[in-house]
């Protein structure tokens, strides 16, 4: 709870005692009113207790009471006890109104206080929350400096298989929390699954590689070159067409994409879609030409057969 809040409940509830304080002192004062005796009969002790307290030393003539005077004090005694009775009436009402009034705003006081209260218990759960991921972060991050410094070491030892396993684990960490590092990952685990990379060549785990990698939104230059990777793993699995598509698609991203032009060609050939091989072997040889790619020239220049 913020201090304006705590103390902002503090002042109710002062309020509210203070309250409290002023009805217990109308009781207190009520109960005394009820004792007071009445201004007539406080007289008619006075004079009773100073006739007792004297011996008569001569007997005294009798007198006859006035009754004028009786008359008076008893209407003055019955006004007196009247007025006794309005004064304790407004005071019970008014007790009753404070004990009602008292009756209502402390609940209120209550739900405030709790509603104060389960908020701030949500401000700190949201901010423990948020340094639970924080260190979570932390921790998966250093997990993956040292499963990445692993996973090098053993592509530099040419220990594939357990460089793939490494950075396998580095993908599912960052996952979810880092999508740009998982999909550079899978893009590596799918490059060291294709062809001439691992013994015991994993096709169909390269093209679900290069399929994570893609979801994942892999951007840059290795966005066409996982299409054009995914389209090799394609190939050898004797998917054509598949194949097919995704050189277009590398083809799209990156127009100047020799070897998607070459490799599409082929493909091509096995659809005997001969005129368009031929256009993609030539577009092949000038990109090659242009950049200098002189594997590629040898390669376009021979002759291509349907297979």
């Amino acid at each position: 709870m913020r201090y304006s809040q705590k103390w902002w409940v503090i002042v109710a509830l002062l309020f509210a005692f203070a309250l409290t304080m002023s009805v217990l002192t109308a009781q207190t004062e009520e109960s005394a009113a009820v004792n007071v005796p009445s201004r007539a009969k406080v007289q008619a002790d006075s004079v009773g207790a100073q006739a007792s307290s004297d011996e008569p030393e001569q007997k005294q003539p009798t007198l006859e009471p006035n009754r004028d005077t009786a008359s008076a004090d008893v209407e003055n005694e019955r006004r007196f006890n009247e007025l006794r009775r309005e004064l304790l009436d407004d005071r019970a009402k008014m007790i009753d109104w404070w004990l009602m009034f008292l009756a209502v705003i402390i609940p209120i006081i209550a739900i405030i206080g709790g509603i104060f209260s389960f908020r701030r218990f949500t401000e700190i759960k949201d901010e423990a929350q948020r340094h639970l991921e924080e260190v979570r972060a932390i921790r998966d991050k250093s997990e993956l400096y040292l499963e990445s410094f692993q996973a090098t070491f053993f592509e530099l030892q040419n220990r594939t298989g357990e460089a793939i396993e490494k950075w396998r684990s580095i993908a599912n960490i960052a996952e979810g929390t880092n999508n740009e590092l998982a999909a550079d990952t899978w893009f590596k685990i799918g490059y060291l699954l294709s062809p001439n990379n691992v013994e015991g060549e994993d096709f169909e785990g390269a093209v679900a590689a290069y399929n994570k990698a893609i979801e994942l939104n892999l951007s840059g230059p290795n966005l066409y070159w996982a299409y054009y990777n995914r389209g090799n793993a394609k190939t050898s699995l004797g998917q054509i067409e598949e194949a097919t598509a995704d050189y277009d698609e590398a083809i799209r991203l990156n127009p100047s994409f020799d070897e998607a032009y070459n490799n599409r060609g082929l493909e091509k050939i096995k659809l005997n879609r001969i005129d368009e091989a031929r256009q993609d072997f030539e577009t092949a040889l000038n990109l090659a030409q242009a950049v200098g790619n002189t594997d590629l020239m040898e390669r376009a220049r021979l002759p291509r057969k349907p297979q």
